[in-house]
């Protein structure tokens, strides 16, 4: 029983396994001091008898410890204990297996962050809780794995009722509270295909509806947009020669090496390949000189068509785009509320 808890206290504070049976001897005193407060009746709950110390022992080690974890003061009453009781007893019908061995550990590990962190809080947590069960360092080391088991088992348990088509764990509570409560339910089936009524407003009904209900039919702002293409002219490419020497182009490379013309180039045979690639090298430098010039080109006319200081109606820029010969485009509707932040254009 003694697994990774034990092998993490030995790794890290062997010194602490000489003093924990002092704090054993100490920590006993209050333990029997709070089991002799308890009611000395039998308390069966769900099957489980509260007054008897070993039935009751792991609903115990959930409250104490997870006092230890969370910093907690607070009396143990009667309903945490039934509390727990009631969970584990719903994690058994929902047949949330114990864990044990790596798989326990690996849950702790998800509990707590990472081994790391495990291995810096658990000689720390060993103690507290030696201090606050009372017993031989051998026996609080299972305790606390019985502990983290069933703490996994109700976070589990707590996922299935949270999840779609069961209960809310706040259900499963009431349902607890009122566990004494005799019930009598009565059902009704109304069958859905006999079920058709006759629905046929007039437009001021509808019209007073919409104005009552205005905020159950908002729609997020639509956003559209065209993208346009303008091409190039003999203007654009006159100041690109047919050709250029090997430094130009490596200049070139090294600035715009992730143009898609220079997929598979290899940068540490650079001048080989300018060799024997140079047709590809150079088309690609003049691409980009033209693209460079038709930018420039398109800015001036865009201030001397469509200065940003003056009002521009559409009617200007259908204008603007028909003299540049330009293609237009439009993009799919996009929502206000969910931009992307990139949008890649066919």
């Amino acid at each position: 029983m003694i697994t990774w808890i034990q092998t993490s206290l030995n790794k890290h504070h062997k010194p602490l396994l000489g003093t924990l049976l002092g704090i054993t001897i100490i920590s006993f005193v209050f333990f029997g001091a709070w089991n002799g407060a308890s009611h000395s009746a039998k308390q069966d709950y769900l099957g489980v008898n509260l007054s008897n110390e070993r039935e009751r022992e792991p609903y115990l080690d959930l409250v104490l410890l997870n006092k230890i974890l969370r910093g907690d003061r607070s009396d143990v009453t009667q309903e945490i204990l039934r509390f727990y009781v009631l969970n584990l007893n719903l994690a058994d019908q929902a047949q949330i297996p114990a864990l044990s061995g790596e798989d326990l550990r690996k849950g702790v590990e998800t509990l707590f962050g990472g081994p790391e962190i495990i291995n810096n809080i658990m000689p720390q947590f060993l103690t507290a809780a030696n201090q606050s069960l009372g017993t031989s360092p051998a026996i609080a080391t299972a305790r606390v794995e019985r502990f983290f088991s069933n703490s996994l088992r109700l976070r589990k348990l707590n996922d299935i009722l949270g999840g779609p088509g069961y209960c809310a764990p706040y259900e499963a509570a009431l349902q607890w509270r009122l566990e004494n409560t005799l019930w009598q339910v009565e059902t009704a089936t109304l069958p859905a295909a006999a079920f058709n009524p006759a629905i046929a407003p007039d437009e001021k009904t509808l019209a007073t509806y919409f104005d009552a209900n205005k905020e159950a039919f908002k729609l997020a702002p639509v956003i559209t947009a065209t993208y346009a293409l303008f091409p190039s002219d003999d203007t654009d490419a006159k100041d690109t020669p047919a050709d250029t020497d090997d430094s130009a182009l490596r200049i070139f490379y090294y600035n715009n090496n992730t143009l898609p013309e220079f997929v598979g180039i290899d940068s540490t045979k650079l001048d080989e390949q300018i060799k024997s690639r140079r047709a590809d090298f150079v088309k690609a430098w003049r691409n980009s000189r033209i693209r460079e010039n038709l930018a420039g080109r398109l800015s001036a006319a865009l201030a001397a068509q469509l200065p940003l200081d003056e009002p521009v109606s559409d009617t200007k820029v259908q204008k603007f785009l028909a003299g540049e010969k330009a293609t237009e485009t439009p993009l799919p509707p996009l929502s206000k509320g969910s931009l992307p932040s990139n949008l890649p254009l066919p």
